[in-house]
């Protein structure tokens, strides 16, 4: 297995194969690639290795960052529990009808019956 080298704004820090993995959660998404594809990742810019006050500046803004994504997500779930909506009204023979529609020879298997029933319960309350 091979090292990384990282090359930071300041200097070079190679990663042992042992400590790759590690990296994982930092990876971003853009430069991951399907077999067969050329990968194309995104150029990212390393801070510092040896600046405490460039990682503190950088701690604090992704602080923030996550407190206000933090409240948004507070605020998107607040509004979608205030939601209402009219209750559904089917037809008895709706589900019946639609239940139909399924490729399987013997009718709906359980899970799909269960699934529909608990779907159009939900739809209807």
């Amino acid at each position: 297995a091979k090292s990384a080298v990282l090359e930071f704004s300041d200097g070079l820090l190679t990663v042992q194969p042992q400590e790759i993995a590690t990296l994982a959660p930092f990876v971003d998404p853009s430069v991951l690639t399907t077999p067969g594809k050329p990968l194309k990742p995104k150029e990212t810019r390393l801070g510092s290795l040896y600046s405490q006050v460039k990682w503190r500046r950088s701690m604090r803004k992704a602080r923030l960052s996550a407190r206000s994504l933090a409240r948004r997500l507070v605020r998107q779930a607040v509004k979608r529990q205030s939601l209402t909506r009219p209750q559904l009204k089917l037809h008895p023979s709706a589900m019946e009808r639609f239940g139909r529609t399924f490729p399987h020879e013997d009718g709906l298997t359980r899970d799909q019956e269960r699934c529909l029933t608990d779907t159009f319960r939900d739809l209807c309350q």
